[in-house]
């Protein structure tokens, strides 16, 4: 995959790899095409040249943008990794828990894909990380209705890091150490766009919501239809869900357990986009939609509970006016219209009056106990949007 469209009858090589795929000194995989001429000799004089090219030493004065983007909730690496390996102008590099591949007659650009949604684009101008963004399309698993980006100039210099906007590389080092940096800061910038994802979702979860807690706090009932009420419960849920699913991906990853020469670089990176406070507020905010979610539970026991009630009250009523009028017709059967009769009619619908108006009672006052007690708790729970 190209960041631009392949000029017909332009020649470009892979990278070299080695024989059997398996692990480099630093810890990653090369896979692709063997770099071999295609007459079937040895290397060309193109491919030496492009060699040489991507093992030169950088100047201090080289700037390049880096823009870090997370369009999906995964991405199939296994099919992204498989397509790339069919472009021959691709180096493919599998890590533990990413992939990068750049284009060889371009070494300044680099592109990380991240199997949680993210993608991480070193030295393209906007046009063609666009490009690169519409060719991993076909291999996003749950696109995003709206993705999250963000952007860094780097520059090299004497130490790497990251720091007033720019992202820092080692001026000097081969183009496996520059590799090696550039992943370590593309971890940090993966999982801050990661992060945004999730504080988004939950916002905007929080924003469409709060009417329900408000109503709640002055009317002690929601107007809401049961119906509403339940989705939005249902939106509740699967915002935590999502969070708590993907949120060992906010620990440091799982690549700097085996290789911890680089743990520092991505550690400084992560603090200065403030990944950990980030993950903790958000997780402090999920909390706070915990509560809102029990409180609505609440609500939707109690109005279930309140229509059965009603529903047995209506039942109750038909009953006894059906026995109120069968003890009429019986009475009127048996009797004439004197003093027996009228005080048997009497009884009864006293005795119907006085049990409806109980009923409607102790539904009532369920309902007063109800709307204070959903008061009281959301004022202890200070919800705050």
């Amino acid at each position: 995959m190209s960041s631009r469209p392949v000029n017909k009858g332009e020649v470009w090589s892979s990278g070299t790899a080695d024989q059997g795929g398996g692990k480099s000194r630093d810890g990653y995989r090369k896979d692709g095409p063997k770099g071999k001429s295609s007459s079937g000799g040895g290397p060309s004089v193109r491919q030496r040249r492009l060699k040489s090219q991507r093992s030169r030493r950088v100047t201090a004065d080289e700037v390049g943008r880096v823009g870090s983007y997370c369009t999906c909730e995964e991405f199939d690496l296994e099919d992204v990794v498989d397509f790339l390996k069919r472009e021959p102008s691709a180096e493919v590099l599998t890590f533990d828990d990413s992939v990068h591949f750049r284009n060889q007659e371009r070494s300044e650009e680099s592109v990380f894909v991240f199997p949680y949604g993210s993608v991480v684009i070193w030295g393209m101008d906007v046009g063609s990380e666009q490009v690169m963004l519409r060719d991993l399309k076909r291999f996003q698993l749950s696109p995003l209705r709206e993705p999250e980006g963000d952007e860094f100039r780097y520059e090299y210099d004497s130490t790497p890091g990251i720091t007033n906007e720019a992202v820092k590389l080692t001026i000097g080092v081969d183009s496996e150490e520059t590799i090696l940096e550039r992943l370590a800061l593309s971890h940090a910038l993966a999982q801050s766009v990661k992060l945004a994802t999730f504080e988004r979702s939950v916002q905007e979860t929080i924003m469409e919501t709060r009417y329900l807690p408000k109503e709640l706090a002055m009317n002690g009932k929601i107007s809401a239809s049961r119906r509403d009420v339940q989705k939005n419960v249902g939106r509740l849920f699967l915002d935590r869900h999502n969070v708590y699913l993907y949120a060992d991906l906010l620990d440091t990853p799982d690549y700097f357990w085996d290789y911890e020469t680089h743990e520092w670089l991505y550690s400084a990176a992560a603090k200065y986009l403030d990944v950990r406070q980030r993950a903790e507020f958000l997780f402090k905010r999920l909390d706070m939609v915990r509560e809102l979610y029990d409180l609505l539970s609440q609500e939707l026991q109690f109005k279930h509970s309140s229509d059965l009630e009603m529903v047995i009250i209506g039942l109750i009523t038909i009953e006894i006016l059906i026995s109120l009028a069968k003890d009429w017709v019986e009475a009127i059967a048996t009797l004439t219209l004197g003093t027996k009769a009228g005080l048997l009619i009497g009884v009864l619908f006293l005795t119907f009056g006085i049990a409806t108006l109980f009923a409607v009672l102790v539904s009532r006052r369920r309902r007063q106990d109800h709307r204070v007690r959903m008061q009281n708790s959301l004022h202890s729970a200070q919800y705050i949007p």
